[in-house]
C-alpha cells in the first residue's frame, strides 16, 4: 500500500497542473509554478523516504503512532488536523515574512530538539545502555509533559458539560439515569434491572401427583397430558372407523 500511496501522491499534483492550464495572462504563470512547486514537493519527497529501506519505515512508524493515538485519545485527530494544517503553516507563514534568518533563529532550535527527543526514544527502545541513566525513561518529566491522558480528562470533563448543559433530552435522560460516568471519561455503565432467580427445577426428585417439581407456575401436569392425548386418539380412531 505504501507505494502506491506515493503514486498517487504523485497522480494528484496533475489535478493542480491541468486547472493552471486552464488561466490566462500573468495567472497563468504564477498558477503553472504553484502547480510545478507541488508536483516537485511531491517528488523530492519520495526520492527521500522511499528508496533507503531505513528512511522508508519512518513514514510507516509514524502512521501508525498517529492511529494508536487516534484510537486511545478520539479528540487528537481533529487537534492534529488543526495543527498540521492551519496553525503550523500559518506561523510558517508569520515567521518568513521579515525574512528567512527570522524563521532559521525561530525554527532552527525546534528542530533541534525535535531530533534530540527522537534521537532519544529510538536509543531507549533499541539499546538503552548506552545512554545515561537520568534519558533511559521520561518518568522524571512531569506527566503533562510526556502524556496526554491530563489533556484527556479535561477534554472530557469539558465536552461532558457541554452534553450535559446543551444536549437534546434523550442524552440528558440518559446522562441522569447513570447510563454515563460522572467525569465523562470512562466508558459508559448500563444498569441493568435486577430480577429475582427462580428456583430450578430437578428432575431427579420423584413425581408427585402427576406432576414435575418446580415452581408452582412452571409446574407441568402430566395427567392432564395424558388425557389430552388420549381424547385425541379416540376421536381419531372414530373417524377411521365412519
Amino acid at each position: 500500500m505504501f507505494p502506491l500511496t506515493l503514486g498517487a501522491n504523485i497522480g494528484t499534483t496533475v489535478t493542480a497542473i491541468l486547472a493552471a492550464l486552464t488561466q490566462e495572462g500573468k495567472s497563468l504563470e504564477l498558477a503553472f509554478q504553484v502547480a510545478l512547486c507541488h508536483l516537485f514537493f511531491n517528488i523530492f519527497g519520495i526520492l527521500i523516504w522511499y528508496p533507503i529501506p531505513l528512511l522508508r519505515k519512518a513514514p510507516i512508524n509514524l502512521a501508525k503512532f498517529l492511529g494508536n493515538t487516534t484510537a486511545k485519545y478520539r479528540w487528537f485527530a481533529l487537534v492534529y488536523l488543526f495543527l498540521m494544517f492551519f496553525i503550523f503553516p500559518a506561523l510558517i507563514f508569520a515567521l518568513s515574512i521579515p525574512g528567512w534568518y527570522v524563521l532559521l533563529a525561530v525554527a532552527g532550535p525546534i528542530a533541534l530538539i525535535i531530533a534530540f527527543i527522537l534521537t532519544v526514544n529510538a536509543l531507549q527502545t533499541r539499546n538503552p545502555t548506552i545512554l545515561p541513566d537520568k534519558l533511559r525513561s521520561w518518568k522524571w518529566f512531569p506527566l503533562w509533559m510526556r502524556s496526554l491522558e491530563p489533556l484527556d480528562k479535561v477534554i472530557g470533563k469539558v465536552t461532558h458539560k457541554c452534553t450535559c448543559c446543551c444536549g437534546d433530552d434523550s442524552t440528558k435522560r440518559e446522562l441522569k439515569a447513570g447510563r454515563y460516568s460522572p467525569d465523562g471519561t470512562e466508558e459508559p455503565t448500563v444498569q441493568q434491572d435486577e430480577q429475582p432467580d427462580k428456583p430450578p427445577i430437578h428432575f431427579d426428585e420423584p413425581y408427585q401427583n402427576g406432576t414435575i417439581p418446580g415452581n408452582n407456575d412452571d409446574a407441568i401436569s402430566l395427567d392432564s397430558n395424558v388425557e389430552q392425548n388420549d381424547s385425541y386418539d379416540n376421536k381419531a380412531y372414530e373417524k377411521s372407523e365412519l
